[in-house]
């Protein structure tokens, strides 16, 4: 098999975005840094290798370095004295590395930072500049691109998903001894459409069967959609603006043809995330649904039938674990603003 050709970096392109839109936020946090080391106890990359690159404070110095070339006075005068870098394809080979090679944007190092900074923050506006340099990984940019083009990441046509649902509901009526039970797909004015990870219909079907016996005792008005299902975003995911756009575009859409009231689906974090790019398109819409997290949803079904229900607030509502199987200790918001969000249903 033939190696594919090296990726020439767009170094005019990278430069340009690290002039003209590097954020306030961001720059605080570099600002702000201590290089402390404590991020490095909770990133599961250093956790698993143990090098000193893949430390949380380590990959955010790859941008650092660029920040004080541009951005400040002694970088801009003595660079070599403040250890500030040029842009050209040396530093973005080595940001790439830490950005996409290192870095899943978990955000766990959040979690240690004794100053209260972001690290995963200033990675994906790393990430940002390297969208322009034309440096997103390979697969990450197949996988936004085959969202864009299909609807889902994996290209799965809406005649396999009828397939898959049809197979599925009537398993969940053999297994419930209900043949009142349905999987709705495509049905217009439900009050919840159920939006997929593609891997729930190639690979892990029975987490479908398992929201949907649970919608189906609690009474709830809910839909899949046969296309335009994806709720990961590898747009966002890579920091690509107008990918993480485009293919949050296309699910709203679909919710504003099926005339939902709420978006909900599967906790992962790059999804939760997403989420944020498909209420955004919603907005510029001018659409009036929401997205809501789906464990908030099928979590209020369990507990009117167990425990009295607590009220569970903000688009990102995420419950805590329970002593009991299927009990509930309480509900945290997650949601940075969660002031005049409504309530989950």
């Amino acid at each position: 098999m033939a190696e594919r050709p090296p990726v020439v970096p767009d170094v005019e392109r990278a430069l340009e975005v690290l002039r003209s839109r590097f954020d306030p936020r961001t720059a605080a946090f570099l600002n702000s840094c201590v290089r402390c080391g404590l991020c490095a106890d909770t990133c599961h990359v250093f956790l698993a290798d143990g090098e000193a690159a893949s430390a949380p404070a380590h990959k955010v110095e790859r941008l650092g370095r660029l920040f004080r070339r541009y951005h400040t006075v002694l970088g801009r005068l003595a660079p070599s004295f403040v250890g500030a870098r040029d842009v050209d394809g040396e530093t973005l080979e080595a940001l790439a590395a830490a950005a996409f090679g290192r870095c899943t944007l978990c955000g766990r190092c959040a979690l240690n930072c004794s100053v209260g900074l972001d690290p995963a923050a200033i990675i994906r506006f790393a990430r940002t500049v390297l969208v322009a340099a034309g440096m997103v990984p390979r697969g990450i940019r197949a996988n936004a691109d085959l969202a864009i083009a299909t609807g889902n990441n994996m290209g799965i046509s809406r005649e396999d998903v009828l397939e898959t649902v049809a197979w599925l509901e009537q398993d969940l009526r053999d297994t419930l001894g209900d043949d009142t039970v349905e999987m709705p797909v495509d049905r217009a004015g439900a009050r919840v459409l159920y939006a997929l990870n593609p891997r729930e219909v190639k690979f892990f079907p029975l987490s479908l069967s398992a929201a949907a016996a649970i919608f189906h005792v609690g009474k709830e008005s809910w839909t899949l959609t046969s296309t335009d299902f994806d709720i990961t975003n590898y747009g966002y995911f890579a920091a690509d603006a107008d990918a993480a756009r485009a293919i949050a575009g296309r699910l709203a859409a679909r919710a504003e043809e099926l005339g939902v009231d709420f978006v909900v689906a599967e906790l992962l974090a790059h999804q939760l995330l997403g989420r944020l790019e498909i209420a955004e398109a919603a907005l510029q819409r001018g659409e009036v649904f929401e997205a809501a997290l789906v464990s908030a949803v099928l979590s209020r079904h369990l507990l009117r039938r167990l425990l009295v229900v607590p009220e569970v607030g903000g688009a990102h509502a995420l419950l805590e674990g329970g002593d009991l199987p299927g009990q509930a200790r309480g509900v945290k918001d997650s949601s940075a603003a969660s002031s005049g969000v409504r309530n989950t249903p």
